[in-house]
C-alpha cells in the first residue's frame, strides 16, 4: 500500500495526523495521498474563509470538532459532528469556519486544484459535469448535507455519492470483530478509541489518527469503551460500475447482506 504526505512517504496503515502536519495562515493542514485520492485533518481557527471553488473531485466533509458554515451549490448549512456533507464533483461550495474545529476532508480522484472562475461565476459549462448529491441505500436523494442518526447501540449508517459509500459506525462498549476488506477503506475516528488491527500492524486509534486499509487487508477491531468512526469505501468506477451498483442495490432490498 502506497501512502504519502507532501513530505514524502509514510509507513502505513496508520498515520497519527500531528506527524504531517503543515501550520499556514489561519489552518493547519495535514494532507495524506493514496491511490484513490487525498485525505486530510484541517485544523482552521475560527473566521477562517474557505475561497469560492469548484474541483473535478468529489469531497467528503465531516467536522470533527467545532463548527463549519459550508454552501454547496444554492444550499447551505451549519455543520457539525452529527453532519456529513458531500461535495459533487463540478459544484461551486464555500465555507465560513465559525468556531476553532478540526475538519475531515476527502478528495477523489486525486485532482485538488481549483477550477472557479470570478468571470464564469458558480454555474457555467466549463466546468465539470455535476456529480449526485448524497443518497439512502434505497435511493432516496438527500441533496449535499444529511444529519447522522443518533442511535444507541452498536450501528451502521450508510449514505452514497458518486464515488464513495460513507458509513458512521457506532461501536458499542465491549465490542469486538474481525473480518477482511472487500475494497480499500479509510477510518477516522470521531470520538472514543479502537484497538484496530490491520494486517500485521497494530494500533489504538482515536480522532488524532486516520487508517487506511486496501482491498483484501484482514482487520480486527475492539473497544471496551464504546467509539464513533467515519469510514469512507470507494464505490467502483468503470464500465461495470453501474451494474454492480443495481445487483448490490437489489441483493440489500432481498436481505442478502
Amino acid at each position: 500500500m502506497s501512502i504519502d504526505s507532501r513530505r514524502g512517504a509514510l509507513q502505513g496503515p496508520f498515520v497519527r495526523w500531528a506527524d504531517v502536519a503543515e501550520p499556514r495562515d489561519g489552518i493547519v493542514v495535514q494532507a495524506v495521498r493514496i491511490a484513490e485520492g487525498w485525505v486530510y485533518m484541517m485544523e482552521p481557527q475560527q473566521g477562517y474563509v474557505v475561497r469560492e471553488q469548484v474541483h473535478a473531485s468529489e469531497q467528503v466533509v465531516q467536522v470533527v470538532e467545532g463548527s463549519l458554515r459550508l454552501q454547496v451549490g444554492a444550499d447551505e448549512r451549519l455543520l457539525t459532528r452529527d453532519d456529513i456533507a458531500v461535495v459533487p464533483i463540478g459544484t461551486y461550495h464555500r465555507g465560513l469556519v465559525t468556531t476553532p474545529s478540526r475538519i475531515f476532508e476527502l478528495n477523489t480522484p486525486a485532482d485538488p486544484k481549483n477550477l472557479f472562475d470570478p468571470a464564469l461565476g458558480a454555474k457555467a459549462i466549463q466546468y465539470p459535469r455535476a456529480g449526485a448529491t448524497l443518497r439512502t441505500a434505497n435511493g432516496q436523494v438527500l441533496g449535499p448535507f444529511a444529519r447522522w442518526p443518533r442511535v444507541a447501540g452498536g450501528a451502521v449508517k450508510n449514505l452514497f455519492a458518486d464515488r464513495v459509500h460513507v458509513q458512521q459506525v457506532t461501536v458499542a462498549p465491549g465490542t469486538e470483530a474481525a473480518g477482511t476488506n472487500a475494497g480499500t477503506v479509510v477510518v477516522q475516528p470521531l470520538s472514543g478509541s479502537v484497538r484496530l488491527r490491520l494486517g500485521a500492524a497494530e494500533q489504538v486509534i482515536d480522532s488524532g489518527w486516520v487508517a487506511i486499509a486496501t482491498a483484501g487487508t484482514a482487520w480486527a477491531v475492539s473497544c471496551p469503551d464504546g467509539a464513533e468512526l467515519l469510514e469512507v469505501r470507494f464505490l467502483p468506477q468503470g464500465p461495470g460500475a453501474a451494474l454492480t451498483g443495481l445487483l448490490a442495490g437489489l441483493r440489500r432490498q432481498l436481505g442478502r447482506v
